[in-house]
């Protein structure tokens, strides 16, 4: 029962912010480290968009760095685009503090702010990954980059990546949530 409703409030907050193809669904226009404001349009030509809320100052955000650099460098961008969205606050998360993270790999890194986009997803940690199909307009996967955030060596299932390659096949994933562990967003 909580796991269904889960799935709808996950669905709803997909169609509501996102729209169908041609209903004009938006997320907030959020700012990137490169001066440029990005929203979901920009991303329309992508078959899938993976939103991986996530945080600099976070030690378990920052260990995932390389593996969703390398992740991202694996898919075209035309195919699926990758897009972190840093949603902590305090000292070293500025736009400014950003632009280290920002120069390398296939991740675009946007700011959110007043939190807006990661309460419309309900996003709890850093990091917290989402696939979103559809032009955005359906989540297919939430919830942990993988099995072991401590050691990339020791990863079994890499369930960010095994739900990416099932979207690109038009099929569901074989597991389509789990629980991330990281840092508490706090709203």
């Amino acid at each position: 029962m909580i796991a269904d409703m889960f799935f709808l409030n996950a669905f709803l907050a997909g169609s509501l912010l996102f729209g169908g193809a041609g209903e004009g669904g938006e997320w907030p226009s959020l700012p990137s480290p490169d001066g440029h404001a990005y929203r979901i349009s920009d991303f329309e030509e992508s078959r899938l968009v993976v939103l991986v809320f996530t945080g600099n100052t976070c030690p378990i955000a920052a260990d995932y760095d390389a593996r969703l650099n390398a992740l991202a460098g694996r898919f075209d961008p035309r195919q699926v685009r990758f897009v972190a969205v840093n949603v902590a606050d305090g000292p070293g998360e500025s736009i400014e503090d950003m632009k280290d993270r920002a120069g390398s790999g296939g991740l675009l890194y946007l700011k959110d702010e007043a939190k807006a986009l990661a309460r419309k997803f309900d996003a709890r940690v850093t990091p917290h990954a989402f696939v979103l199909a559809e032009r955005g307009s359906r989540v297919v996967y939430q919830g942990a980059i993988d099995d072991n955030p401590a050691d990339a060596a020791k990863v079994r299932r890499p369930f960010l990546e095994q739900a990416i390659r099932a979207a690109l096949e038009g099929k569901s994933p074989a597991v389509s949530r789990t629980t991330p562990k990281g840092c508490s967003i706090l709203y």
